[in-house]
């Protein structure tokens, strides 16, 4: 869909209120130009609830392992967030919908049996956001989606695979970090997906950059036109785009 913007913010973001009120503040004014589709994780709230209920995380190359006990407090400390998330939105004057992946039989999953009760996504079906965009509604999305069941699906994929079926303009992850570090610590301003093995190999690219930048490849592929891994969260300057950080690009 033409001049649609998907931003994508993970839980570091979003646990502190000053980040995730600056960002949604961000989202506002972008709201009045683009259409923008707002997909979240949940990492440092569900970690904190995990904390909370005495069971230690499991992280499986950057993903979360789920099991039973972990998935329903992964499904209750995404929905609080979301909610949290489009009330703050609807009090800045966006008429932001709480949705997940389950609604409108948004995606095809299939359970990832190493990672426990995770999902990949086989398929989309875009409709109930295009009709929400349509109608100028916001959708704010959590990424619990289902296959025979209930299951958990990794935030980035997420993102990665609507922005691809949704033609988006851009697709910017909102991280706790500047981008993506070299070895010195300073942030890499631009990366071909060409390069992506050889970052990897020399540990540049690792943990939870893994599944975010990997998936930046087959969007790239289906036609979103620029992706960035960014920590600023005022990116607009005067109206318009003010992106920093690393900018990933196919050739």
């Amino acid at each position: 869909m033409k001049n649609t913007i998907l931003i994508k913010a993970g839980g570091d973001v979003l646990a502190s209120y000053r980040k995730r009120m600056a960002l949604l503040e961000t989202i506002s004014q972008l709201a009045k130009k683009y259409h923008i589709v707002f997909v979240h994780g949940g990492k440092s709230q569900i970690n904190s609830d995990m904390k909370t209920l005495n069971k230690k995380a499991k992280f499986i190359n950057g993903q979360r392992y789920t099991d039973e006990e972990t998935l329903k407090t992964v499904e209750s400390s995404l929905s609080h967030l979301n909610h949290q998330i489009v009330c703050e939105l609807n009090n800045l004057n966006v008429k932001a919908v709480g949705i997940c992946g389950i609604d409108g039989k948004m995606f095809e999953i299939q359970r990832i049996k190493k990672l426990g009760l995770v999902g990949r996504i086989k398929s989309v079906n875009p409709d109930l956001i295009l009709s929400l965009l349509k109608e100028n509604y916001l959708p704010v999305i959590s990424p619990i989606s289902a296959g025979k069941r209930i299951l958990n699906v990794n935030a980035d994929y997420v993102a990665g695979t609507l922005a691809s079926a949704l033609k988006c303009k851009k697709l910017i992850f909102i991280s706790d970090v500047p981008g993506i570090l070299d070895e010195k610590g300073k942030t890499i301003k631009e990366i071909r997906m060409k390069d992506f093995d050889k970052l990897k190999k020399q540990n540049i690219i690792k943990t939870g950059m893994i599944p975010k930048v990997s998936n930046c490849y087959s969007a790239l592929k289906e036609g979103v036109k620029e992706i960035y891994i960014t920590n600023k969260v005022d990116f607009i300057s005067k109206g318009k785009l003010n992106l920093c950080g690393t900018k990933i690009t196919l050739s």
